[in-house]
Order: structure tokens, then C-alpha cells, then sequence
């Protein structure tokens, strides 16, 4: 089993060890994407908040 390693760009004691399947595709571990998909609200709900506050 091949893995990829991803560091952290902020804290370098941070890194995620990712399996790689027999293609060479990246298994992503389900609370991972959980926790990508819920950042990318917060950020997109901020986002439309701030557009509220210009009107």
C-alpha cells in the first residue's frame, strides 16, 4: 500500500498519510472530506454575510 503524504502549509507538525489505491487514485478518509466540505461553508457563509452588509 503506497501513501501520499500532505503537510500543513501553517503548522508543520501537521501532516495527513493518505492510502493510494492500485491506480494511483488518492483514498480520501471520509472525515476528512467532512471536514474540507464543512470549512468551505464556513468560508462561503462569511463570504455572503459580508455582501449583506454593503446593501
Amino acid at each position: 500500500m503506497t501513501q501520499i503524504i500532505i503537510n500543513s502549509p501553517t503548522d508543520s507538525s501537521l501532516s495527513i498519510m493518505l492510502p493510494l489505491n492500485v491506480d494511483g487514485s488518492v483514498v480520501f478518509p471520509k472525515w476528512l472530506i467532512d471536514d474540507l466540505t464543512h470549512s468551505h461553508r464556513l468560508v462561503s457563509f462569511k463570504k455572503q454575510s459580508k455582501n449583506h452588509q454593503r446593501r
